[in-house]
């Protein structure tokens, strides 16, 4: 943590160290870090003092200080309804220049900036729809992709049922409707449960 030195102890320091015969000594004894201490001393060369002088502005160059026009803000906003987008533009056509972060660091100061809150996304629930479907055989989902075995192509079909994630497979060479009837009906042979649809 940075230490806060008075004005007088700075003064001290300096005038002690530039009189001893060992600057490096007295700083160790003191305690003082080198580099502390030759700042303290350049600036005591180059302005014939070490006291602290506040950077801090007197008032805040971001405040925006026309109470007309902080009046016609808040006016805008509460009464027309008005977002900072127009009243921006509005007060530019009347001749003040206002920017849009301005105008929200008024209607802040004022206790008028609504925040707006982050509407949640509502998030798809696979669940409710498998729990619509739980009897066995109620929907069966058919698919087919195509598969390279060296320069020959072939089609797997593949039925799944939505409940239980019984499936189906079966290869065929092309993919015509005989060959989905094909399918279809090995399905219906071969479904341990009744299918309702497809």
């Amino acid at each position: 943590m940075k230490k806060d030195y008075s004005t007088e102890f700075k003064l001290f320091i300096v005038d002690e160290a530039l009189e001893t015969k060992n600057i490096k000594r007295f700083l160790k004894i003191e305690e003082i870090p080198k580099s502390t201490f030759y700042a303290w001393l350049k600036k005591y060369k180059d302005t014939g003092t070490v006291a602290n002088f506040s950077t801090k502005p007197k008032t805040s160059p971001n405040i925006f200080n026309n109470q007309e026009a902080i009046n016609l803000i808040i006016e805008l906003y509460t009464k027309e309804y008005r977002g900072k987008h127009y009243i921006k533009a509005y007060l530019n056509r009347e001749g003040i220049k206002i920017g849009v972060t301005a105008i929200e660091n008024v209607l802040k100061r004022n206790n008028l900036w609504r925040y707006k809150t982050k509407k949640k996304k509502k998030r798809y629930d696979k669940r409710k729809f498998v729990s619509k479907i739980q009897k066995e055989g109620k929907i069966v989902q058919i698919d087919t992709k195509y598969i390279k075995l060296g320069r020959k192509t072939v089609y797997q079909f593949t039925a799944v049922d939505l409940a239980t994630r019984y499936s189906w497979r079966q290869i065929y060479e092309d993919k015509t409707p005989s060959s989905a009837l094909s399918f279809l009906k090995y399905v219906l042979k071969t479904s341990p449960f009744r299918i309702q649809a497809i």
